[in-house]
C-alpha cells in the first residue's frame, strides 16, 4: 500500500496549530501551505492515474498537465482548487515577503481546499458481483 497523502494535510493542520505558540509562526504557516498543496496534488495525481487515464511524466510539468487533464475530464473545481493551492505554495516556498497576504487565513483556506480535493476525488465503490447477493 502506498503513502496516504492525506497525512500531509493532517500535518498542515498540526503546523497551523503549532504556529499559535511558535516564535516564528510564519515558518510554520509557510510549511503548512506547502504540505496542504502537495498532499492534495499527489492524491489528485494518483486518482487521475487510476481513474481518469492520466499519464504523469514525473517532472515539474505534471502540475499543470494534471490541472489541464482534470479540466478535460469535467473536474474543473478540483483543477481550480489545485491551482489556488499551487499559487499559495509557490508564494510560501519562494517569496521573501508575504505582505498583502493574510497568512493565517490563507493557511486555513488552503487546508479546507486540500480537504475538498480529497472529498471530491474518491475512488468509485466496487460493485458486488450478482453471486454475492445470493
Amino acid at each position: 500500500m502506498g503513502f496516504d497523502w492525506k497525512a500531509l494535510v493532517d500535518l498542515a493542520r498540526k503546523l497551523q496549530e503549532l504556529a499559535a505558540s511558535a516564535d516564528n509562526a510564519e515558518a510554520y504557516f509557510r510549511s503548512a501551505m506547502s504540505r496542504a498543496y502537495f498532499g492534495a496534488f499527489c492524491h489528485a495525481r494518483n486518482y487521475a492515474v487510476s481513474f481518469l487515464q492520466f499519464s504523469p511524466r514525473d517532472d515539474q510539468d505534471d502540475h499543470g498537465r494534471l490541472r489541464a487533464h482534470l479540466q478535460q475530464k469535467r473536474r474543473a473545481g478540483d483543477a481550480s482548487r489545485l491551482e489556488r493551492l499551487r499559487q499559495w505554495r509557490n508564494r510560501a516556498d519562494y517569496d521573501d515577503d508575504l505582505s498583502g497576504l493574510n497568512v493565517s487565513n490563507t493557511v486555513a483556506t488552503a487546508i479546507i481546499e486540500a480537504e475538498r480535493v480529497f472529498a471530491s476525488l474518491v475512488p468509485p465503490k466496487k460493485r458486488q458481483s450478482p453471486a454475492a447477493d445470493e
